[in-house]
């Protein structure tokens, strides 16, 4: 071989890294060394941190009934309306507060979006007196990590000061930044006076109220600068506790005496007057929630909380306990072992499949793929704005059988090259050169596949984003090692030196990898137990590898024989009758396509947006009616707690299998999506929660506990609503049904929505229905007659003034500690608790005179209104109900509303001239996703072709290759069958991806049959079936490959891994049930496209080959490392 000839063998930069074995060392220990020394740095947390992309408007204003709070709402839609960046707005008027969340389109500034709402509500000028400034703000998406539950019968207070106690040391931890009380009243300093005491010294409610709040008011006044230096003047420092009010001087008396507070009325220092309570396994609680910032992970959040509880376990009170509560980091660390498991499972099931097809030592480098690409793309993923977190660690699952894949493929053809008899340094380069085009437009197609994902709208969109951007990154690396660093270890011979030498060689910078990892990376493990821990497993390596490949060294030989069995006597003649009978083969590959859809369709198999996935915290939320008497609700809340009791007691204990069980009156169940502007609070709802042990720790699952709970609650008197909760339910917006409607009229919307929720119904496994209003509480309405008018009396006067006696005028707002404070002057309690207090008001007219409210009101009833809802300025009511998977799905029940028999909806609208509906919660987030699905995929398949296209230079061939993509969505099907999965969004997700990893091996086969018909000079006929046996091995290992990658993902049946199960399927049966069609729709389509060239005079006829032919010329009998059994040969 002349030397111009070798320069040319061995020129471009996969020749020279071949070569050059230092540097493509050092590109391997970049990638090993940095992306272990980035764990450090990388963001950890349970799930992705996402904008919102909300901005919220609160007003509060006190008393108000949700007519008067609709008011501010509608003022403040129409200030934010025609903001640029708007994409919609929902509020909600409810009792004494107004609130709005304006939703911004993707991609919009929303600090600029925040400064714009701002002055467009800063701009109103009808904002009610008694309204409260408006709270603009971007919603923030708060990572909760873990609760901490302070309970016992220790009353109110103490219970405060402990929880309040707790937040101050939490916060002072170095770890923790974020701490919140929840389930506690706010604290209240009351000024009880009767009117009595106002007539007799001649004030009102609201002078007293001025009065507190000018003599409890502390400023500074400057400073005298005296010869011995300043002086500070100032007034008096302002009272903080309920005694120190006592002593403020209200008013002089004739005598010239002074009266004080005291004198007035009756301080007392409490809570604001709330019908809010929680309880803990029955005993009176206040929950501690503990957040992280950015820079935080989960388990030290956890831990340092954990080691306070520990702590505070022997310094609390006599009576008091202390429980954590909802612990996410738990999560974490089991998605982390999970992960951990699953990817050393995975990565030994690869390992071995290799082995028993390729040289051991082949095997081991292009497993090694698998951890220099995850490590690698761990030390991209700081500047990529990625964390480590539940989704994220699934990534690197889904990646562990697809990402060796192009290794491979390089891997097998420099194993071919050098059983041909070329030199390892000639066979690697060579190899690698040959494969280069496919293997690059193979991750590429993946890639392109995969992308779709990046590009979904919404809270879903940005949710899942996390998992294709890993994805990219790790196939990206591995294309890198598959050509710059595998071909470099595999173009030297094995090494002859002594055993020891080679186990000093991987000892030594396994242990300084060791060291400086522990030294580095926030670890528990000291560093010289990591150094010392790389030492023997280094030195282990060599000792190990000879006994693992003399053992398969000898399996591999039957291994050998059994695959050119395989391929001799059963593929190629049945690929080559396939051949000949190509329509047929093609007609079953479609018929097999179009009956797995057709379980799809014809409802066999059920289509869900989010899989049902069970959680560890189970409740139930019952509401009553609007008014109902607080102590009724109470008895409720226990109710629902001593039911999940005796469940527990039957199920085993409580100790057994019970964490907890917290309940509360005032607040319900975290609402599903990432804003709810739902009436959640008052002393008509309340929600108990029962927080189980580990579904592994169980003999029963979630929904089974519910089921039991359900039935042992049985029927409440006068509940309105009864909701139980078994799921976590995923990133959705709500509930699975979910049917907005729009009208002017109220009564034409509660109408609308009762028919609608009845009709609901009428459908099986459809519960929970809510028809999104309740007759609200009794409401006395009053006006001036013409007496009080006489008098001078306005309606505006008169509502202050018994706003003042029964609501109560406020005179201060403070800080104590860190919590804001109100100071109200009202009446005493016990002077507003029936219709007689308002009768004895007396009210002060203009004049000075005083006069009883009877004589110049007259009085109407009626019922307020709950709330009232309005979507983009138009009133609305949302019906809503929750779904039994095991009996329908949403997708059933709207398909039966819209279109169907009971095709309710089109009635309605013609009953009630002016109705409008449309979607709103988890079947608008379905809708919007979904087409963006579709739509991105329909692009991913045009650049998928345009990828294939373009190095083949063909515009036919991309459709043979594209043609698999049908039976890869019917395997994706059958899979989710055979494991008893319904399929959803993650199902969907994946079959996207799959369409890309599929096509790859079309593409190495299509690939080598274009160049043995160059080559080579062989027909259509022979060349596919060429490409078919000479590439089989390398399109078996990659598809049981990805498969074995993935089986322990799809195995688990553990809560933390069932939400993206669905994906593994997909992705995993996809591509191992395709194998076979792949070798039977790619023939076939190459061969019709060769008729089809042939009938336009295009192309030669297609021939057989005969039984002789030069198809498989390389895969004789003649192969040094093959050796057949008697009697069998290669025809």
């Amino acid at each position: 071989m002349s030397v111009s000839e070798e320069h040319r063998r061995h020129k471009g930069p996969i020749a020279w890294m071949t070569k050059n074995q230092v540097a493509a060392n050092l590109l391997l220990f970049t990638f090993l060394l940095g992306g272990a020394l980035s764990i450090g740095s990388v963001k950890q947390e349970v799930f992705p941190e996402v904008a919102l992309d909300y901005i919220m408007v609160n007003v509060a204003y006190p008393g108000a009934s949700p007519s008067e709070a609709e008011e501010i709402v509608a003022a403040v839609e129409q200030a934010v309306a025609s903001i640029d960046g708007v994409e919609e707005i929902s509020g909600t008027a409810a009792e004494g507060v107004a609130a709005v969340a304006v939703k911004l389109i993707d991609g919009t500034d929303p600090n600029r979006a925040l400064s714009d709402v701002k002055n467009g509500v800063d701009r109103i000028t009808t904002m009610p007196l008694d309204a409260e400034k408006p709270q603009v703000s971007l919603i923030p998406n708060k990572r909760g990590v873990i609760s901490l539950v302070f309970y016992g019968d220790v009353g109110e207070k103490n219970l405060r000061a402990l929880a309040e106690r707790a937040r101050n040391d939490l916060k002072a931890l170095p770890n923790i930044t974020d701490v919140v009380l929840s389930a506690a009243r706010p604290q209240e300093i009351h000024v009880d006076v009767s009117q009595d005491r106002l007539r007799q010294f001649g004030m009102t409610m609201a002078q007293v109220a001025g009065v507190i709040r000018a003599a409890a008011t502390e400023l500074p006044a400057g400073g005298i600068k005296t010869d011995s230096g300043e002086v500070l003047l100032r007034t008096r420092p302002k009272p903080v506790q309920g005694k120190e009010f006592e002593d403020l001087i209200v008013a002089a008396t004739p005598s010239g005496g002074r009266l004080t507070v005291n004198d007035v009325g009756e301080v007392r220092d409490g809570f604001s007057e709330t019908d809010e309570s929680a309880t803990f396994d029955g005993k009176p609680a206040i929950m501690v929630n503990v957040y992280r910032s950015a820079d935080q992970t989960p388990v030290e959040v956890a831990g340092a909380v954990k080691a306070y509880a520990a702590m505070q376990q022997g310094q609390l009170p006599a009576g008091v306990g202390i429980a954590t509560w909802m612990d996410t980091s738990e999560w974490y660390s089991q998605r982390l072992d999970l992960m951990v498991r699953n990817m050393f499972s995975g990565f030994l099931v690869v390992l071995v499949l290799l082995s028993l097809f390729l040289e051991t030592r082949l095997a081991f480098w292009v497993t090694l793929g698998i951890p220099t690409s995850f490590l690698g793309s761990l030390l991209l993923m700081p500047s990529l704005d990625l964390s480590v977190n539940m989704l994220s660690m699934f990534a690197f699952i889904v990646t562990l059988g697809i990402v060796v894949d192009d290794a491979i493929v390089v891997g097998e053809n420099i194993y071919d090259l050098r059983k041909k008899g070329m030199s390892f340094l000639d066979a690697s380069v060579a190899g690698a050169r040959q494969v280069a085009m496919p293997v690059t437009f193979s991750v590429l197609t993946t890639v392109a596949a995969f992308s779709p994902m990046l590009f979904v709208p919404g809270f879903s969109g940005k949710f899942f984003a996390v998992i294709p951007a890993i994805v990219i990154s790790v196939l990206l690396i591995s294309m890198i090692e598959s050509f710059y660093i595998l071909p470099a270890h595999l173009s030297h011979e094995p090494s002859r030196r002594p055993l020891w030498q080679r186990m000093l060689i991987w000892a030594a910078p396994l242990a300084v990898i060791g060291l400086i990892v522990g030294a580095v990376a926030p670890l528990e493990m000291p560093a010289w137990q990591l150094g010392l821990g790389g030492l023997l497993g280094g030195a282990a390596i060599p000792p190990a590898f000879l006994v693992v490949d003399t053992i398969f060294s000898f399996l591999r030989v039957y291994a050998d024989k059994t695959l050119f069995f395989f391929i001799h006597r059963l593929y190629k003649p049945t690929v080559s009758w396939l051949m000949d009978y190509r329509y047929l083969a093609l007609a079953g590959t479609l018929a097999f396509s179009l009956a797995m859809c057709g379980q799809v369709g014809g409802g066999r198999l059920k289509f869900t947006f989010m899989p049902d996935v069970e959680s560890d915290i189970v409740g139930a939320q019952v509401t009553l009616s609007f008014g109902a008497p607080v102590a009724q609700t109470e008895a409720v809340r226990e109710r629902l707690v001593s039911a999940a009791q005796r469940v527990l007691e039957a199920k085993g204990g409580a100790a057994k299998y019970s964490r907890g069980l917290f309940a509360q009156v005032g607040a319900s169940l975290p609402a599903g999506g990432p804003v709810s502007l739902g009436n959640g609070a008052g002393g008509h709802v309340a929600y108990a929660q029962v927080y189980l042990v580990a579904s592994d720790q169980r003999a029963f699952t979630a929904s089974d506990f519910v089921k039991a709970w359900r039935e042992e609650v049985g029927e409440i008197p006068g509940v309105e609503t009864l909701v139980f909760k078994d799921s976590i339910g995923g990133p959705s917006a709500g509930a699975p049904i979910d049917i907005m409607l729009m009208h002017s009229d109220i009564k034409v919307l509660e109408a609308a929505a009762a028919e609608l929720a009845t009709g609901l119904g009428t459908f099986g496994g459809v519960k929970d229905i809510d028809p999104g209003f309740k007759r609200g509480k009794p409401q006395i309405e009053f006006a001036v007659n013409r007496l009080g008018e006489s008098l001078g009396l306005s309606e505006a006067e008169v509502g202050r003034q018994v706003r003042s006696f029964f609501y109560g005028a406020e005179a201060k707002r403070q800080t104590r500690g860190t919590d804001e404070m109100k100071v109200m002057v009202r009446l005493p309690e016990a002077a507003r608790t029936s219709e007689h207090d308002l009768d004895q008001l007396v009210l002060h007219t203009p004049s000075g005179g005083e006069v009883p409210f009877r004589l110049v009101a007259e009085l109407s009833r009626g019922y307020a209104y709950t709330s009232i809802q309005r979507t983009n300025e138009q009133r609305t009511l949302h019906v809503s109900a929750n779904i039994d998977n095991a009996v329908t799905n949403a997708n059933d029940v709207y398909g039966a509303l819209f279109g169907g028999p009971k095709a309710q909806v089109p009635a309605l609208l013609k009953k009630y001239p002016g109705l409008s509906t449309g979607l709103s919660g988890e079947r608008k987030e379905q809708m919007e996703t979904m087409s963006s699905l579709m739509f991105g995929f329909a692009a991913a398949l045009l650049l998928i072709y345009a990828l294939i296209a373009i190095p083949f230079r063909s515009f036919v061939q991309p459709l043979i290759m594209l043609s698999v993509i049908a039976p890869a969505f019917g395997a994706a099907i059958l899979g989710h069958m055979l494991m008893g999965y319904g399929l959803s969004m993650i199902s969907a997700m994946g079959a996207i991806a799959l369409a890309g990893v599929v096509v790859n091996d079309s593409i190495v086969m299509v690939d080598t049959a274009n160049n043995l018909r160059r080559q080579e000079q062989l027909s259509a006929w022979e060349a596919i079936r060429a490409a078919g046996m000479r590439r089989f091995r390398p399109i078996m290992l990659t598809s049981i490959t990805t498969f074995g990658g993935l089986a322990p993902m799809i195995a688990e049946t553990s809560v933390q891994a069932r939400f993206l199960v669905p994906m593994a399927i997909s992705l995993g049966f996809g591509v191992l049930i395709t194998l076979p069609f792949v070798h039977v729709a790619v023939p076939a389509v190459y061969l019709i496209v060769e008729d089809l060239k042939r009938l336009f005079g295009l192309a030669p006829p297609v021939k057989q080959a005969p039984d002789d032919d030069r198809s498989d010329k390389d895969l004789d009998a003649t192969d040094p490392e093959i050796r057949l059994p008697d009697g069998l040969t290669t025809a």
